[in-house]
């Protein structure tokens, strides 16, 4: 688990040395199959679209696309998974631009404040308070 959080925040310091095109096309793709079955690999590929939300100037399609695997992963079926969707999705309210916040942001954290899980409506609602 250590090392797929040390890849997860190493990814966004990436962007320093290579483009966000070439993360893009490189990279991302290995994040994105992080999406499966096993709930730890999903924790890891929410820590890694958390890190890249933090990149200044991520071209607008890259970031849609890193917000879309957010918003799946906040309805998934396993708590913790949703509890750290919550808190990437404060950290996307923050740097996704007032439009992005308010239109996709918002709604699904509006959504988990209203989980059954106790601590994912803690998150959510700490969450919320970076969204313009």
């Amino acid at each position: 688990m250590q090392v797929r959080i040390a890849c997860a925040e190493t990814l966004p310091k990436l962007t320093t040395a290579a483009n966000a095109t070439w993360i893009h096309e490189k990279l991302f793709p290995a994040v994105r199959d992080l999406s499966g079955d096993e709930f730890l690999l999903r924790m890891s590929m929410i820590g890694a679209l958390q890190g890249l939300m933090e990149v200044p100037d991520l071209p607008e399609r890259f970031r849609t696309e890193v917000l879309a695997l957010l918003v799946n992963a906040a309805k998934d079926t396993v708590a913790n998974v949703r509890l750290r969707a919550a808190q990437a999705l404060g950290t996307a309210g923050k740097n996704a631009g007032e439009e992005l916040g308010r239109a996709h942001v918002r709604p699904i954290l509006n959504d988990l404040i209203a989980d059954k899980d106790r601590d994912v409506k803690h998150f959510a609602s700490e969450s919320i308070k970076f969204c313009a």
